[in-house]
């Protein structure tokens, strides 16, 4: 069955959100250290790691059940988590507003595509149409696409914000599916996480490849669903394609 479509996640399969975080928090930290000479470095950073992933976690599930009518302001987000990640650092919570600041100038410096990323995409547009399908912030998200560049290599980019589902949900799949006019049994989802890119895409019968950067194999329980082919960059990404379009779906 010829693949017509793929459709890609964006953090950690074409953007390297960890090290644009990684990065960003180390100088954050260290600029609260020149406030704060005692501040604790690594718990700042840890809690306002940990207080992130809840919030932005909850937020998801928020979309998922009440779709549109989910709202979140990412910069105040940001500021509660600093808020709480420089009490348990040992640092007054008021300085807050401006480590926020501080940090957002520090992610918009690092963003950054996986170095194969902006290539492969070029030469796949070339043979099918591209559809950007992320959870997260709409103005974040596309923040990213445009300083990277790669927001015109897209027919379509479908935000769970905007469209009021989010992964794993087969609805944000089939949004993407109806924008490209592609029929899911001709189009594969590429993404790094089982549960929301692979399980989801398979929902409406696509086929999943997983992402795995950092080169170990995943382990599968038995009954998760499996992807039908793992990489460990978009460089196997067409090989991977070539050889799923031999096989039917199912």
């Amino acid at each position: 069955m010829l693949i017509r479509a793929v459709l890609l996640d964006l953090d950690e399969t074409l953007y390297d959100e960890r090290g644009s975080v990684l990065g960003a928090l180390q100088v954050a930290a260290a600029f609260a250290a020149e406030r704060f000479p005692a501040v604790k470095r690594e718990t700042l950073a840890n809690v306002y790691l940990e207080e992130g992933n809840k919030r932005w976690e909850a937020f998801e599930e928020e979309i998922r059940v009440k779709g549109r009518g989910a709202q979140l302001d990412p910069l105040r987000v940001r500021e509660m988590c600093f808020a709480q990640a420089l009490a348990a650092a040992g640092a007054p919570p008021s300085f807050a507003p401006e480590l926020t600041r501080y940090y957002g100038e520090q992610r918009k410096c690092r963003h950054s595509l996986f170095p194969e990323v902006k290539k492969v995409l070029e030469k796949l547009k070339r043979q099918a149409h591209l559809a950007l399908v992320s959870n997260g912030s709409s103005g974040y998200q596309r923040e990213k696409l445009r300083s990277t560049g790669v927001e015109g290599l897209f027919a379509t980019v479908v935000i769970s914000e905007e469209a009021g589902y989010s992964k794993p949900q087969k609805a944000i799949f089939e949004r993407a599916l109806r924008d490209v006019g592609v029929p899911a049994c001709e189009a594969v989802m590429v993404g790094d996480n089982v549960e929301k890119d692979i399980a989801g895409a398979k929902l409406c019968g696509m086929r999943g490849v997983l992402v795995r950067r950092n080169g170990d194999r995943p382990r599968f329980h038995n009954g998760q669903v499996r992807p039908d082919a793992v990489i460990d960059s978009l460089n196997e990404l067409a090989h991977a394609i070539t050889a799923l379009a031999g096989k039917r779906v199912g």
